[in-house]
């Protein structure tokens, strides 16, 4: 009995109880629905259910999961793996906090403010860039963790081996994740490592001291570095061969540059754009709504468009291009006012006053209200949707800087200034939610990580010896956790997901006709003929009939699902080929405006126009029909 009691008070069953619960409440509130983001991971997919390579993930985690499809044929293994491994982060977070605080209250309330804040992105809303980021954060903790703690050197090495394998599995899911995630916890690394010189005295020996203590940690990190990067090299070699994805490898890459990235208006820039046959803003548009021509957009003309956007993005006209942004996300901000935009706008306010009336007189952290100035600004001007996280930010940075010494102070305003840079540097070219959990994920916890225990206890004593101070205390803790429980409910509704949206009527149109090709793409509402995709655990349906555009052009399944229809050149041969129809979902009118615009530019030929005629409308999709007419006198 007494061997049972260990057991449960142990931090193993505690963390696991805390992981079972949490996950089992965001199935609850998604109604037992866990959906997966599909938009640029159309690639995954194809790589689970079909078995073609990907240019998103590694060489060696591709085929072993391809390798694992054939054999449980019923499930969506790579899926299944994110969940597995979300499943195991969160528990090895919640593991180490409980380990770094010794159970105390501060742990439990951390694990709680972490979960409340990302569970519902690991376990409900999967996408393969967030579960990078959760395995590697866990892998960066787990080794501080074990740093850390006072423990037999066969636990510590166990520890070390099991950090560096969550971190190379992160990198061979999204290596862009692991560099972001390394990043702010070499922030933290150098934060740590001027708290523990900051409490010692100044003496000869300190440098050997400081490198005895560290040199270990470093190591490890250092190792699992070269490792992640290692591995990634390696993957790239393989995919690179010309059996397997070496074209749409590097297609893929410089088409990434030009189609997930802003790039020069064509305003102002003409000249540039006639020297590469380029003469309309409409060919831009068409060419960043994912109706990706491969035959006029070409690698040489992609690249062209790429270096030409990067000089312009990194000179002059880029600081005035973030000028413009700033004016008119303010502009947006006032003009459309929401009621959660409202609430936070005051709670942000709220926070500001604080910071006035209670460190304004101390003359370190007179840059405190002006630190939290400038962050309400940047929430205004990126309040699009993912910089909903930079509000927790705000909080966790004020409150524990209320109640913390001056090293606190520095250390957290040097974590937050780094978020808060790549942040506003993400607005200016792709930001997305996806992209800040992968910056404000690892910052929350580093964090959390930099409070000091001693200093906690001496502060609450302090503090429960003046009422006013310790009720300022709870209120704080209770407006930080009422700011986290806001930021939780907003992510579902801002973390950009393209939910499936099952059409019976249009997918039992489309599997029936076999016989005829239906291009579309991603920005049309691709989903709607994603079939029974609600659900990770079961393969999606997806027609071999259905030609999407986007991130897969020029991939073998493009190619294959091409040769099966006998067209070479696929936009110029849609042209009064009675194989092959447009489909699309959103609205009609502006779409076909622009696509039939563009059709004329590139492929009509002398005295005729090509325009598109509805053949068909099944439940708001329509399909279209490219035909050449003569133009009348």
């Amino acid at each position: 009995m007494d061997k049972v009691k260990k057991i449960a008070k142990s931090d193993f069953c505690i963390s696991a109880i805390l992981t079972a619960v949490t996950f089992f409440i965001c199935l609850l509130v998604s109604n037992f629905n866990v959906i997966y983001a599909t938009t640029d991971d159309l690639g995954t997919e194809l790589m689970a259910v079909k078995g073609y390579l990907t240019p998103f993930i590694s060489y060696f985690l591709s085929v072993a999961i391809i390798k694992l499809q054939t054999v449980f044929t019923k499930v969506n293994v790579f899926i299944l793996l994110q969940i597995i491994l979300n499943v195991v982060s969160v528990f090895a977070i919640s593991f180490c906090f409980l380990k770094r605080f010794n159970k105390k209250a501060i742990s439990i309330f951390c694990i709680f403010i972490i979960n409340l804040l990302f569970a519902y992105t690991s376990f409900v809303l999967l996408q393969f860039t967030q579960t990078a980021t959760i395995v590697c954060t866990a892998g960066y903790l787990i080794i501080f963790t074990v740093f850390k703690i006072e423990t037999v050197k066969g636990k510590k090495i166990a520890g070390y081996i099991i950090g560096t394998l969550f971190i190379l599995m992160s990198a061979l899911i999204r290596t862009s994740c692991f560099y972001s995630v390394t990043l702010i916890f070499i922030i933290y690394t150098l934060c740590d490592l001027y708290m523990y010189i900051g409490n010692k005295r100044i003496k000869k020996d300190l440098l050997a001291e400081v490198f005895n203590k560290y040199i270990k940690v470093a190591v490890v990190c250092a190792f699992a570095c070269i490792l992640a990067l290692g591995a990634t090299r390696l993957s790239n070699y393989f995919l690179d061969l010309p059996q397997n994805i070496q074209g749409l490898r590097q297609y893929n890459t410089i088409r990434s540059q030009v189609e997930d990235y802003d790039i020069v208006p064509y305003e102002n820039n003409e000249e540039f754009y006639n020297s590469i046959d380029i003469y309309s803003q409409n060919d831009l548009d068409i060419l960043q709504g994912w109706v990706l021509d491969q035959d006029f957009f070409n690698s040489d003309r992609l690249s062209a468009i790429a270096d030409y956007s990067s000089d312009y993005r990194s000179g002059k006209m880029g600081v005035l291009r973030a000028v413009n942004l700033v004016y008119d996300m303010v502009c947006q901000y006032t003009s459309v006012f929401s009621l959660e935009g409202f609430l936070i706008t005051l709670i942000l306010c709220a926070i500001i006053g604080l910071a006035v009336l209670f460190i304004f007189r101390n003359k370190l952290k007179m840059l405190f209200p002006f630190m939290f100035l400038i962050s309400f600004l940047a929430y205004i001007v990126l309040r699009r949707s993912a910089p909903v996280l930079l509000i927790p930010l705000v909080a966790i940075a004020f409150i524990t800087g209320l109640f913390f010494n001056r090293r606190h102070f520095v250390c957290i305003t040097a974590i937050y200034g780094v978020v808060l840079s790549l942040t506003f540097y993400m607005s200016l070219t792709r930001i997305s939610f996806r992209t800040v959990h992968s910056v404000c994920l690892p910052a929350i916890i580093c964090m959390f990580l930099l409070i000091d225990k001693a200093n906690l206890q001496k502060r609450y004593q302090n503090i429960s010896k003046n009422n006013v101070k310790k009720i300022l205390s709870s209120a704080s803790v209770v407006v930080l956790t009422l700011i986290c429980m806001l930021t939780a409910y907003m992510i579902p509704k801002t973390a950009y997901v393209k939910t499936p949206s099952p059409n019976a009527a249009l997918n039992k149109t489309i599997e029936n006709d076999a016989e005829h090709l239906f291009v579309t793409d991603v920005d049309s509402g691709v989903s709607i003929i994603m079939g029974n995709s609600d659900s990770p655990l079961r393969v999606p349906y997806r027609c071999d009939n259905v030609l999407i555009y986007g991130s897969m052009v020029g991939s073998p399944y493009f190619e294959d699902v091409k040769d099966s229809f006998g067209v070479s050149h696929l936009l110029p041969d849609m042209i009064d080929n009675d194989n092959v129809y447009y489909l699309i979902s959103v609205d009609k009118t502006e779409k076909m405006e622009k696509m039939e615009q563009y059709f004329n530019d590139h492929y009509a030929e002398n005295n005729e126009q090509v325009t598109f005629d509805i053949v068909d409308e099944v439940n708001g999709a329509y399909i279209f029909k490219v035909i050449r007419e003569e133009i009348k006198d």
